[in-house]
């Protein structure tokens, strides 16, 4: 989930579609979702932006419909996914002081988690202080159709969120509070949410444009898979989506396996597992993961010593 600095991903807008049913091997439908507007996410790296040093625990920043320099600041670590808050030029900016969790690793299938965030925010004259809780769980697997196409492998993810806004200079103040209840969808390989359909104050549905760069080749494989760091050295850190027994491999520039690995009977979700790199040479290296019901993934990486 930390995407590739340069990229730039285009989400497609639409009216609010209904997030269809919980549990395992769904198929959820929103082939017939019909575009309003579009709007663009490129990646960045914090230091880039005017305002980064402002949030020093950064992993990478998004800047939303470049050139706009409006920014929202994510950290990415091995506990999960974390909002550090949004730079918003003249209208403001939020810095959380307890950052929000919006995603919790590893995440499987049934798993959820739950944190409280609070934080500063100033907004056109105003300061004041954000704080809230935010719940999710991991509900659902299966099948995503998108008007574009069909993803396997997909994890669904419930997120409930509380918001309340407090205004504290000028006086009077005030208070504002926001309910939201939202859908992600997730596919290892992927590095941001493939969907969401969500209800707040306003109701949408939002899926990732396929034409969006860096994105087609892992979405066509039935196994998604993300390996990090890229180029490696002494071990590689994967990601993948799969359930039931699952095995790893590494092949070299001549389609030799070199490294093998029982990754055991997993259940649906996404997984992580890290294999070491000794003794194999630099180069160019592909990692493929097989589960025993014939669905795969690979992804290509790089030795370099």
């Amino acid at each position: 989930m930390t995407p590739i600095v340069g990229n730039e991903v285009v989400y497609r807008y639409c009216s609010y579609q209904d997030p269809g049913p919980s549990g395992a091997g769904q198929t959820w439908d929103f082939s017939t979702a019909v575009t309003a507007e579009t709007h663009s996410v490129l990646f960045t790296t914090p230091g880039s932006t005017p305002n980064g040093g402002d949030f020093p625990g950064a992993t990478y920043a998004t800047e939303y419909d470049a050139p706009s320099d409006i920014y929202g600041y994510v950290e990415v670590n091995a506990a999960g996914g974390f909002g550090l808050g949004s730079d918003l030029g003249v209208f403001g900016n939020t810095h959380f002081s307890d950052t929000k969790q919006d995603l919790k690793f590893p995440l499987s299938f049934g798993d959820s988690w739950s944190d409280t965030f609070f934080g500063d925010l100033v907004s056109i004259g105003s300061t004041g202080t954000v704080e809230g809780t935010i719940s999710g769980e991991a509900d659902g697997y299966g099948t995503l159709i998108l008007p574009w196409g069909t993803i396997a492998n997909v994890l669904r993810v419930h997120l409930q969120t509380t918001t309340l806004q407090t205004v504290l200079t000028p006086p009077p103040g005030g208070t504002n509070t926001v309910n939201e209840s939202a859908y992600y969808f997730y596919k290892p390989g992927i590095q941001t949410q493939l969907a969401n359909t969500s209800v707040a104050n306003t109701s949408s549905f939002i899926y990732l444009d396929q034409g969006s760069v860096g994105f087609p080749g892992s979405i066509e494989q039935a196994i998604g898979i993300s390996v990090a760091p890229n180029p490696a050295e002494h071990e590689i850190s994967f990601f993948f989506g799969a359930e039931g027994h699952v095995r790893a491999g590494i092949i070299n520039a001549l389609g030799q396996e070199v490294r093998t690995a029982d990754l055991g009977f997993r259940a649906p979700g996404i997984h992580r597992h890290v294999i070491g790199l000794d003794g194999l040479s630099s180069g160019h290296y592909l990692l493929r993961v097989i589960s025993d019901d014939g669905q795969r993934g690979s992804r290509p990486f790089m030795v370099q010593r």
